[in-house]
């Protein structure tokens, strides 16, 4: 108010019944814009400041009183589609590296878990409410090829952990034995092709009890199973096409995912219902209904079936030795 009042005193013009109602508009006007920003931007007797806030408890807030574990804390009471509480925009890079957001913990005890960046998103009261939900997504341009990672994660130091930890419920976090870029605790399913240099599966005696034979009879068990050639079928042809959700969204296949390779190219595998009625131990079924197979587990099989089969070798060849001796005697 002090540069209204100045404004006024400088008003050096006679004092006519249009100067008076020309001041009084100027100072109702005044005092309404005040009364606005008042409203909106204000520094409480604590010493915290808030826009649109009756009694912030975090030094900082907008659009609600935030936390008192907090120090700066946004409200976005709009529950329009593509809202964002806080959009950060970063014009174009002139050198390597340009950061929109940065997080930094200083960590200056040994106590404690620092943790850079922690997000959740859940619709509705619990996490358990309705609808889809995702707690982290990212997006990389693909101008340089080979060298874009939507996320891209490092594991510092030499002391063992992973770059990346997931796990599911039930399941919570463990001291990580090596060095990991991933390391997941639960199941983990990949659609597609899987690449890798090397597969290893624990089997470490001393991790296994109520160790038996495998029971004898396998080749006439494998017998009874067909090698086939197939496509896989699309989830059109399953009727997956279009799941209908809590939240009404859809999940719809695009033109691009239809003519994926995985569902162009052959395969060779097994029966799993055929399988499981020889070998349920090698057959799981999934949550969908579906049954998997582990292709892996075969190899004992077929090792203790080269065996039987070598047993079998070794005594027609006996016989034949018998009978050549019996034929050269005569």
């Amino acid at each position: 108010m002090g540069k209204i009042v100045n404004s006024i005193s400088s008003f050096n013009k006679p004092i006519t019944m249009k100067n008076v109602f020309t001041i009084i508009l100027f100072l109702c006007f005044a005092f309404f814009i005040e009364g606005k920003l008042h409203a909106q931007l204000r520094v409480f007797s604590t010493g915290n400041v808030g826009i649109d806030a009756t009694a912030p408890v975090s030094r900082f807030v907008i659009g609600g009183d935030g936390y008192t574990d907090s120090r700066v804390a946004i409200h976005n009471i709009n529950s329009e589609n593509n809202q964002k509480a806080i959009r950060v925009y970063q014009v174009k890079p002139t050198s390597t590296y340009v950061y929109g957001i940065t997080s930094y913990i200083e960590q200056g005890q040994s106590s404690g878990v620092p943790i850079g960046l922690f997000s959740t998103a859940y619709r509705g009261a619990t996490a358990y409410s309705t609808g889809q939900s995702i707690g982290i997504k990212g997006q990389a341009g693909n101008a340089t090829s080979g060298w874009n990672y939507a996320i891209h994660a490092e594991l510092l130091g030499a002391n063992n952990g992973a770059a990346i930890f997931a796990t599911v419920p039930g399941k919570s976090g463990v001291n990580v034995n090596g060095m990991y870029a991933g390391y997941f605790r639960g199941n983990v399913y990949i659609e597609n092709n899987l690449n890798v240099a090397g597969v290893f599966t624990n089997s470490d005696i001393n991790l296994k009890k109520e160790i038996r034979e495998l029971e004898s009879e396998n080749i006439e068990k494998l017998k009874t199973l067909k090698a086939i050639k197939y496509k896989l079928k699309t989830p059109i042809e399953l009727n997956e096409f279009s799941k209908e959700m809590t939240d009404t969204a859809k999940v719809l296949m695009t033109e691009t995912e239809l003519n994926d390779p995985l569902y162009k190219s052959d395969y060779i595998g097994l029966s799993a219902q055929e399988l499981r009625k020889v070998y349920p131990e090698v057959v799981k079924e999934e949550e969908n209904g579906y049954l998997s197979v582990n292709y892996v587990a075969l190899i004992p099989i077929l090792i203790e079936a080269i065996k039987e089969q070598q047993v079998t070798i070794e005594q027609l060849e006996k016989e034949v030795e018998s009978l050549s001796i019996k034929l050269k005697n005569k």
